[in-house]
């Protein structure tokens, strides 16, 4: 199995910083869907749409929405709407076992 490098963008990210960040990432672009640090909030901050536009505007590659801000179908169908190309539930990763985990990550 090969490990791919992936950086991290936030709904705060400058543009240039999302420019070096496309450039380094491998794999894919995972976006962060909130700037709060606990919690479970119950929408997605509309700034994250902005922001996956920005970042589809850089680059062709992957964008993955995720954090502790993806916790439902309708937030999952939300940002595939938006244009995502994946949904990443932070909680469900780190407390489902091994087995479970190809099915919290979508891509």
């Amino acid at each position: 199995m090969r490990l791919e490098v992936t950086l991290l963008v936030t709904p705060n990210s400058l543009k240039e910083r999302i420019k070096a960040i496309a450039h380094q990432s491998r794999g894919f672009i995972y976006l962060v869907s909130v700037t709060d640090v606990t919690g479970v909030p119950s929408q997605i901050q509309t700034r994250v749409k902005d922001v996956l536009h920005q970042i589809r505007s850089i680059t062709k590659k992957p964008i993955a929405i995720g954090s502790v801000g993806i916790s439902n179908p309708e937030q999952a169908r939300q940002i595939k709407n938006w244009g995502a190309d994946g949904a990443i539930d932070r909680k469900r990763l780190c407390t489902e076992d091994c087995e479970q985990l190809k099915i919290s990550v979508a891509i």
